[in-house]
């Protein structure tokens, strides 16, 4: 899936490119989408898209998120932020 398509189910309609800012295991699923819109074809990768779209992705956090997905929370954060220096 591409980024586009990401951000339109996501219900994005315009990039904001974000500044490079560390995302935790305590950053929410929302904030992901709203600030880092050139990420989230990683985090489909792990959590499969699931998230895009869903009312919890407000204030789930990335823990939660993976926790429920039962995805690697370790690989899904480096993953995230080694996507900013590509």
């Amino acid at each position: 899936m591409t980024t586009a398509r990401l951000m339109q189910l996501a219900g994005l309609t315009r990039v904001k490119i974000a500044m490079a800012d560390k995302i935790t295991a305590q950053t929410t699923i929302g904030e992901i989408i709203e600030k880092h819109p050139e990420r989230l074809e990683v985090l489909a990768k792990h959590l499969h898209g699931q998230c895009f779209g869903c009312p919890m992705a407000q204030i789930e956090t990335l823990e939660e998120a993976a926790m429920a997905h039962k995805a690697d929370l370790a690989k899904i954060l480096a993953d995230l932020n080694q996507s900013v220096s590509k």
